[in-house]
């Protein structure tokens, strides 16, 4: 199964969650400063390059996302494993 296919059953697209974002107006950058991460992590959390755990950096990103976007961080992402 492809990474594309994979996402698709268990959450978001990364373009996806890039589009929603843009339709409310945020930016990466801005995600990233809110959360004092760098914009490549933010960037990492929506591609997928880090595991979607709920700890260490990638949590507060998941959670802004999560809260931008009114949605359930497992809704947005995979969580099991």
């Amino acid at each position: 199964m492809s990474q594309e296919q994979e996402f698709q059953k268990q959450g978001m697209l990364p373009v996806d969650i890039k589009i929603a974002l843009m339709r409310k107006g945020v930016t990466q950058t801005a995600i990233a400063d809110k959360c004092k991460v760098s914009l490549s992590t933010v960037q990492n959390v929506i591609k997928g390059r880090v595991r979607y755990k709920m700890h260490g950096r990638s949590k507060p990103i998941m959670l802004e996302i999560s809260r931008i976007l009114d949605k359930q961080v497992s809704e947005i992402w995979d969580l099991s494993e």
